[in-house]
């Protein structure tokens, strides 16, 4: 049996941080002022919005995941900063200094790369999006949503720019549920990475996924995680790139040395294998 400790020490990559969302739920709470009866989406975003007054108050937000990332050890940082936070800063730019402040504060510690997150529902201003993108603080773009899984052709000339200019395209696959769906998304948008996949849709894309090179990053979620287990073995069998990421740590009270204690505990994977995916 392992536990988190025997991989806290090792420096790592995270792949996949919503950094609105990385940290601890006693740390939210601390943060937040309330008690918070359920750490459900629906709460954490009705408190979040109470909680949020000002720019101090989002700095203060991606700091506690940034100091959870440290607390692991990670020492390569890919963070989501989600779009809608622009809401409670007084300018575009004050958003984008926000970003690029805290990636300095914390460069001596580890490398901070931030992906632009953007709510494909939300109806996010793609123009200013790409500005952001252009601007040199982001490192790419996180799309999610129902509609960049409908409809990635809407999204395709940003994509576009994104990988012209060097920059990483990822995607959340979680309202992925056809194979049609993903070929859609992978002609259209290109991503780099893969996040937030169903296991049980993985095996029928393995081809889809090979053919484009693209890799695949596994995070805790509510999937069984021996079911994840298999899924990474049988994809890294077929020589497609697999990554770990903490993804919502929030949610589900799991950092990456976490998930990769319960992966080992499987016994479907050993130590030395998980530790490649992050290293």
């Amino acid at each position: 049996m392992t536990t988190a400790g025997d991989f806290i020490r090792l420096s790592k990559t995270d792949s996949c941080n919503q950094l609105d969302c990385g940290m601890r739920p006693s740390s939210y709470v601390a943060w937040s002022g309330f008690y918070i009866p359920q750490v459900t989406e629906k709460e954490i975003e009705f408190y979040s919005k109470i909680r949020i007054k000002a720019e101090k108050d989002v700095k203060s937000l991606l700091t506690l995941s940034v100091n959870e990332a440290l607390a692991d050890n990670v020492k390569v940082l890919e963070g989501t900063v989600g779009m809608e936070l622009m809401a409670f800063c007084s300018t575009p730019a004050s958003f984008a200094g926000i970003v690029r402040n805290t990636v300095q504060k914390y460069s001596d510690r580890l490398e901070l790369r931030p992906y632009l997150g953007i709510n494909t529902d939300a109806g996010e201003n793609m123009s200013l999006a790409r500005s952001f993108i252009s601007g040199g603080v982001f490192s790419g773009t996180d799309f999610y949503g129902h509609s960049c899984s409908e409809h990635p052709e809407y999204f395709a000339e940003t994509a576009a720019e994104l990988h012209e200019a060097g920059l990483r395209v990822k995607f959340n696959a979680s309202h992925i549920e056809s194979v049609q769906q993903l070929e859609k998304v992978l002609e259209f948008l290109k991503p780099d990475i893969i996040s937030g996949f169903n296991n049980a849709l993985l095996d029928q894309c393995a081809d889809l996924l090979a053919a484009h090179k693209t890799e695949v990053c596994f995070s805790p979620d509510a999937q069984d995680v021996k079911e994840t287990a298999a899924c990474i073995k049988k994809l890294t069998e077929r020589k497609i790139s697999v990554k770990l990421g903490s993804s919502k740590i929030l949610y589900h009270n799991h950092t990456l040395s976490d998930f990769a204690s319960e992966l080992c505990n499987t016994g479907l994977l050993s130590a030395e294998f998980v530790t490649s995916l992050f290293c």
